[in-house]
């Protein structure tokens, strides 16, 4: 069964508040599976037994419930080792960093969560609000980079050195949003062709979830401000795979509707290119739904080499979405730009 939303379970602990969706679906045996190896994290004690036989497979899968449900257990491996017999499991959490390394790295990550909780709190905004502009500060700051270490794979090193992956990512972004106020979680899933696990985020907005993916969104294009993956619902995600209970079906939320840049002809396109020119704007940024990718390319620099008599510009783009960043722009005349815009409106 899928929900749209379960009740808001959060957990203090000794170093913040989480948001924790997916402890809030466990029952039974995994519930206490998951309650005995998040203690053994949080009280840094890495042997855990259980006296009857257990699938490693699901003890592995309910440890990364915890740590996605508790990113600020940042000090662990995200795999564990597990030693069934007939009578008993014993598991071992490995640790990367010892105690008077985590307290430094708390204390350091505590200022950087703080700063950028002070820039969103300093004026009045709404949930969505508050999501689109921690979207955009980590867009902003954030480098995609595999260094094959295990702070790209924790909140350690999008915080801290501005770089990371999925993973680390994803954390950073819910963690950043709970603090401020905001629920939502972690994904895990597969993008379609790939052999590598991809994680993401669910953003809930007046009880409704909503797909998130920071990581795409900066790795778009190398223009920022990229909002390909703000807030669509499950079957707006058709690149990937995933296994979640929580159900995404609002469009009330999405950040392209919402600036009334989803169109189903080229010629609503156009008239949109036309407004944004007009207005002094550096960045194109909207889905043209039905029409082919290459197809809406050509039309574009067709128009700006009609109305422009200078223009650099990148495109980029994925599926049906449009991202056109603009680094100057000379206009061959307001009677030029009039011309065309009669011819594709009529």
């Amino acid at each position: 069964m899928r929900v749209a939303l379960p009740p808001d379970y959060v957990v203090q602990s000794n170093h913040g508040k989480t948001f924790r969706l997916h402890y809030s679906f466990l029952s039974g045996e995994d519930l206490t599976i998951y309650k005995a190896l998040f203690n053994a994290v949080e009280s840094h004690d890495y042997n855990v037994c259980f006296d009857r036989r257990l699938d490693p497979n699901r003890i592995q899968r309910v440890f990364q419930m915890v740590l996605a449900d508790n990113p600020t257990l940042f000090w662990v491996d995200k795999g564990l080792a597990a030693y069934s017999s007939d009578v008993r499991t014993e598991v071992v959490i490995r640790p990367i960093f010892d105690r008077d390394e985590v307290a430094e790295m708390k204390r350091q990550m505590t200022r950087a969560v703080e700063s950028i909780r002070r820039r969103v709190e300093g004026e009045s905004r709404s949930d969505f609000e508050t999501a689109l502009l921690v979207h955009d500060i980590l867009t902003e700051r954030i480098t995609y980079r595999n260094q094959g270490c295990p702070e790209q794979q924790c909140m350690l090193g999008p915080l801290l050195k501005e770089w990371g992956v999925c993973e680390g990512i994803a954390f950073t972004y819910s963690y950043i949003l709970y603090v401020c106020g905001v629920n939502c979680t972690t994904v895990y899933g597969r993008l379609k062709g790939e052999r590598d696990g991809h994680a993401w985020n669910i953003v809930f907005l007046d009880g409704r979830g909503y797909h998130v993916d920071v990581t795409h969104d900066l790795a778009c294009t190398s223009f920022k401000g990229n909002h390909r993956y703000f807030c669509l619902t499950d079957d707006e995600m058709t690149d990937r795979t995933w296994d979640s209970p929580v159900r995404c079906d609002s469009v009330e939320y999405n950040y392209l509707r919402r600036r009334r840049a989803v169109f189903n002809s080229v010629e609503s396109m156009c008239r949109h290119i036309m407004k944004v020119l007009s207005d002094g704007g550096t960045v194109l940024e909207f889905r043209v739904v039905g029409v082919p990718w290459d197809s809406v390319q050509g039309r574009v620099y067709s128009y700006l080499g009609e109305i422009c008599a200078e223009y650099e510009c990148e495109y980029g783009g994925d599926g049906d979405y449009h991202h056109v960043g603009f680094r100057r722009v000379r206009y061959k005349g307001t009677s030029r730009a009039a011309g065309l815009l009669r011819r594709i409106t009529t």
